[in-house]
Parts: C-alpha cells; sequence; structure tokens
C-alpha cells in the first residue's frame, strides 16, 4: 500500500514539474501506512481505532496509530477491488443491509489483510457500527482494547465525562506502552490540531471563491489529512500549503474548472469507485462542488492550557462530522447546508445518498426540502453505496448527473 501511493506521488510530481498540495497528499498517505510497516517489524507499538476517536493522543505518546477505516477501505480504493472483497462479506457473515464499511472492514480482517495490532481503541461517537466494530477487532486479533464512551450532547457536563474518558485512554496506553504522557507533548499537539482546524475553516471558505480555485476531488484529501494527522506538524504544513495555493488562485481569479457553469452542493461523500466522475463535472460539465457542510463546519473550541483533555474532549464534539451525524437535524445539518447554499451562490445540490447508512439517508427529505424552500435551488439525490459499486454503477451515476445539469441550465434560461 505505501509503495502504491508513493508511486502515484512520484507520478503527481513528474507532470506537476514540482511538489504540489496533491502531491503532499499522496506522500503522506504513503508516510502514514510506511509507519505502520516499520513499526510491525521493528516491533514497536501500533494502535488501530476508528474514524472519531482523537488520534493526538497517539501522536503525544510515540504511538504509531492505524485508522482501521483507511486501513480497510482506503486500500480497497486505491486497488479498486471494491467487487472483489465485497463479494466475500457474506461468507463471513456480514448481509448487505450493513455499511459497506464494516463489511470491507470485516472480511479484510477474516482474510488476515489488516496487520495485528497492539491493541484497539474504538467508541459509539458516530454510529452503531463503529460502537461494534472495535470488539470484532478485539476478539479476532485477541489484544487489549479500550472502548471510548461519547455522550450525545455537547454541554459542559458531557464535555467533562469524555475529558475523563481521555483521561482513562491516556492510562490505557501508557499501561501498553510503558511509556508517560509529556505534558508539553500533549499540549504542542493540540495547539496543532487547533491550527489545523483554523486553517480547515478558511479552506473552506475560500472553496466557495467565484470561481472556485478547488478541484472537486481535493475537499476529501483534506479531510483526509485533517482526520489522520491531526495533530502533526505534517498536518499543519500541508492545510498551510493547500491554504496558500487557493489564496494564489483566488487572488488571481483563476478556477479549477476551465470554464465554471455550475456551482453545487456537496451533501455527504462520493463513492470512492467513481471518483473519476469528479474530474469529469469539471471537465465536461463545468460544475464545481464549492461546499461539501458535512465535513467543513466546526463547532467552537479553544486550546486551555490547564486543562487539555479538557480542550481535546471540546475538539471531538466540534468535528463537523461529529456535528452533522449526532444532530439533531436543525442545529447544524439544516442550517449549515443552507447558509452554505446562500452564501456561496450555488445552482443546485448532489446528495450522496449513502443506502447502507439510516444516518445518512434519514435526512434527505429534510435537507432537500430546507434547501428548495430557504435556498431556493433543487437536489439531485443519488441514490449509492460509498463502497459497493453493486449499489449502482458508474454509468447510471453519470447519466443522473447529466440529466441534472441539462436541467440546472434550463433554469437559468429562464426568466425572472
Amino acid at each position: 500500500m505505501a509503495s502504491i501511493l508513493a508511486d502515484i506521488a512520484q507520478r503527481h510530481r513528474s507532470r506537476q514539474n514540482g511538489e504540489t498540495s496533491e502531491t503532499l497528499y499522496y506522500e503522506l498517505m504513503a508516510r502514514y501506512f510506511k509507519r505502520i510497516q516499520d513499526a510491525l517489524k521493528e516491533g514497536r507499538p501500533v494502535v488501530a481505532y476508528n474514524g472519531f476517536v482523537p488520534p493526538e493522543l497517539f501522536y503525544a505518546l510515540d504511538i504509531v496509530p492505524m485508522q482501521m477505516e483507511s486501513a480497510s477501505n482506503g486500500t480497497v480504493a486505491t486497488l479498486k477491488i471494491h467487487d472483489e472483497v465485497l463479494a466475500l462479506s457474506q461468507d463471513v457473515g456480514r448481509w448487505l443491509d450493513i455499511c459497506s464499511s464494516r463489511r470491507i472492514e470485516s472480511v479484510m480482517l477474516a482474510q488476515g489483510w489488516i496487520p495485528r495490532p497492539s491493541a484497539i481503541v474504538w467508541g459509539n461517537n458516530s454510529c452503531d457500527p463503529n460502537a461494534k466494530a472495535g470488539y470484532l477487532i478485539k476478539y479476532h486479533y485477541g489484544v487489549p482494547g479500550f472502548f471510548l464512551d461519547r455522550s450525545f450532547r455537547a454541554n459542559k457536563k458531557d464535555r467533562q465525562y469524555y475529558a475523563g474518558e481521555l483521561g482513562e485512554l491516556v492510562h490505557f496506553l501508557e499501561g501498553l506502552t510503558d511509556n508517560t504522557m509529556d505534558r508539553d507533548r500533549l499540549r504542542q499537539v493540540i495547539e496543532n490540531a487547533w491550527k489545523m482546524a483554523q486553517l480547515h475553516r478558511e479552506i473552506c471558505d475560500l472553496q466557495g471563491a467565484v470561481p472556485c480555485p478547488m478541484s472537486n476531488r481535493q475537499g476529501s484529501q483534506v479531510v483526509a489529512i485533517g482526520s489522520m494527522f491531526s495533530g502533526t506538524e505534517e498536518g499543519v504544513n500541508y492545510l498551510q500549503m493547500v491554504r496558500g495555493e487557493l489564496q494564489s488562485s483566488v487572488k488571481k481569479k483563476v478556477g479549477f474548472a476551465y470554464r465554471e457553469k455550475h456551482r453545487l452542493i456537496g451533501l455527504f461523500h462520493a463513492p470512492t469507485y467513481v471518483l473519476k466522475i469528479m474530474d469529469w463535472m469539471e471537465r465536461e460539465q463545468g460544475a464545481v462542488i464549492v461546499a461539501e457542510p458535512f465535513s467543513s463546519h466546526w463547532g467552537e473550541w479553544e486550546v486551555v492550557p490547564n486543562d487539555l483533555l479538557g480542550s481535546l474532549a471540546a475538539k471531538c464534539f466540534a468535528i463537523p462530522n461529529s456535528r452533522q451525524l449526532h444532530g439533531p437535524a436543525h442545529e447544524a445539518a439544516i442550517p449549515d447546508a443552507v447558509g452554505d447554499a446562500l452564501k456561496y451562490k450555488a445552482d443546485g445540490a448532489i446528495y450522496w445518498a449513502n443506502v447502507s447508512c439510516p444516518q445518512c439517508v434519514s435526512l434527505i427529505r429534510l435537507l432537500t426540502d430546507a434547501l428548495q424552500k430557504k435556498a431556493g435551488i433543487p437536489t439531485l439525490v443519488l441514490h449509492m453505496d460509498t463502497m459497493d459499486p453493486s449499489s449502482a454503477s458508474h454509468e447510471e451515476i453519470k447519466a443522473n448527473i447529466e440529466d441534472f445539469m441539462e436541467r440546472l441550465s434550463k433554469r437559468k434560461q429562464q426568466p425572472g
């Protein structure tokens, strides 16, 4: 995996005649998996964790983290083996109504394609499958595990409770590694995470400029690095490079698409198996994603030097996807989407409706109605599965987008 990503980075570097943020993205991803490989060879601790567990504690304790979604889904997407892996999912007792991400993870475990970690840390911080997935890894590999319990709401009492949970996690990790948490190191890591959150805010605002300076793919790349490298100097440097490139394009009034025709809001995540459609949208349709509200709206948080774990707990509640997925919809999902549509002059929205995610599909009517009534824009709802190509073919998705683009063009031609 690391060598494949390194080759991709080298091709980008050669084609673009130097380092760009896209090149650096693939270099960092290659570095991430190379560190896991090296640590396993050298007998150093590698701790697996799921998406919303804060990696800052691993970095502060000099533990190599392995995000399970990236280790399983990232491998499948990079190698383009979605069909082959998902075909095995029923053999390991995972049925079609289960989240495809977790089906893939189960197959990767059953086949021994995910390396054995030193421990697993997981929680109930986004969805039910997340809360169960860690047990599967813990018992499959026979490794120690820690369940990180998180409250539903984000009030002061709940943040204090979660800070206590993070403190217990620190003790667990110290016992696992014989390392002791260095307060200064933890403070620097959390300060880096705060810098990354501010940079992400700036990047998302620049994305909405007219014309849009950002590729349709880059939003997901920014989120991936922001999640996997949170608290690191590498993460800060990457986001600074992205921001600099976008600032330069905005100053020159240069858009990423050759000719910008349709400005779109992207809701949830595009399927990993048809990312080339995102390129086609820019190139052939002049359709650009100017905002992705489910991954761009941070809640408020700050670094309090005498309460570092409390600061980290506040950050965990403020993460965009966390705010959106925990709801209620009228507090985050709806106002964020409508606000972006109005602020960034969107012509329409694309709702990547992941049919295996109840949280995703439960919001369809609420969001589409709100965008039509409050922002005056239509929404294309694409029923698909983020990781499963059998849910909707490349041709079907492309045809639906083409039809929507034609409708948007006709709509613009109407008087008034």
